[in-house]
C-alpha cells in the first residue's frame, strides 16, 4: 500500500513538471508572438525615424496585427509628406532659379559699370519685371502648398462668372493693348450664376488669360466665350499663336 501511494506520488510530481515544463514552453512561444511583432515596430519606428519612410511592417488578424496596420498607416502618410516636401524644394530651387539669376546678374553688371548708364532703365525694368514673376511665383507655390493640405477647404458661393471674366479683362487690358490685341467676347446667356469658389475660379481664369496674351502673335485676337452645356458652366479661351507642341500637351496640368 504505502509502495503504491509512494509511486502515486511520484507520478504526480512527474505529472506537475511535465505540466510546468509545457506551460513554461507555451508561455515562451506566446511572448515571442507577442514580443516579436513589438520589436518589430520598434525596429520600424526606429527606421523612420532615422528617414527610411518605406519601413513597413507585415500585418496579422490580432492586436498586435492592429498595431502594425496602425503603423503602416502612419509612415504612408509620413512618406507622402516627405514626398510633398522635397517635390515642394525641388520646385522651389528650380522656379526660382532663373528669375534669381537674372536679377543678380543686371543689378551686379549696373554696379560694376559693366551696363552703361543709358541702358540702366532698361535693364532696370527687366529686374523689374523678374522680380514681380518671382512674387509670383512664390505666391503661386505657397498656394500650391495650401491647396494639397488636408485643411484646404474651398470657399463655394454663388456668383456671376460672366461679371468676373469681365473683371479679369479689365484687369489685363494694359497687357491687351500693348500687342494690340483684339478681343472677341461672347456670353451665352449674359449673365451665368455659378456656385464655385470665387477667388480660385478667378486664379484660373486670370492664368489663362495672361497665357493667351502672353503667347498671343501681336495685332491677332483672343476670344473669350461662356455658355451653358448639359446644365454646366463652360469657359473657352482661345488664341492666335504658335500653340503647344505635341510632346508637351500631355504635360499641361502637370505643376509648374
Amino acid at each position: 500500500m504505502l509502495e503504491r501511494y509512494e509511486e502515486y506520488i511520484v507520478m504526480m510530481l512527474l505529472a506537475s513538471c511535465f505540466a510546468i515544463l509545457i506551460g513554461l514552453i507555451m508561455s515562451y512561444i506566446q511572448s515571442r508572438r507577442i514580443t516579436s511583432p513589438l520589436k518589430e515596430i520598434n525596429k520600424g519606428v526606429m527606421e523612420i525615424a532615422s528617414g527610411n519612410f518605406s519601413k513597413r511592417i507585415p500585418s496579422t488578424q490580432d492586436e498586435i496585427g492592429q498595431l502594425a496596420s496602425s503603423f503602416n498607416y502612419m509612415a504612408d502618410s509620413l512618406e507622402r509628406l516627405e514626398d510633398m516636401r522635397a517635390r515642394f524644394i525641388s520646385d522651389v530651387s528650380h522656379e526660382l532659379r532663373t528669375p534669381m539669376t537674372s536679377i543678380s546678374g543686371f543689378v551686379g553688371g549696373i554696379l560694376d559699370g559693366t551696363i552703361p548708364a543709358d541702358k540702366e532703365r532698361e535693364y532696370l525694368e527687366i529686374v523689374y519685371d523678374e522680380s514681380v514673376r518671382l512674387t509670383k511665383l512664390t505666391n503661386d507655390m505657397l498656394e500650391m502648398t495650401k491647396m494639397q493640405s488636408s485643411e484646404f477647404k474651398l470657399d463655394v458661393s454663388q456668383f456671376d462668372v460672366n461679371e468676373l471674366i469681365r473683371m479679369c479683362i479689365i484687369q489685363s487690358e494694359q497687357k491687351i493693348d500693348s500687342k494690340n490685341i483684339e478681343l472677341e467676347v461672347s456670353f451665352d446667356p449674359d449673365k451665368m450664376m455659378v456656385l464655385a469658389d470665387k477667388d480660385a475660379i478667378k486664379r484660373v481664369i486670370i492664368n489663362v488669360l495672361d497665357n493667351a496674351i502672353k503667347f498671343s502673335h501681336e495685332n491677332t485676337k483672343v476670344i473669350v466665350k461662356t455658355e451653358i452645356l448639359e446644365k454646366c458652366a463652360h469657359i473657352s479661351i482661345g488664341n492666335f499663336g504658335a500653340g503647344i507642341n505635341d510632346d508637351e500637351i500631355a504635360s499641361i496640368f502637370d505643376r509648374f
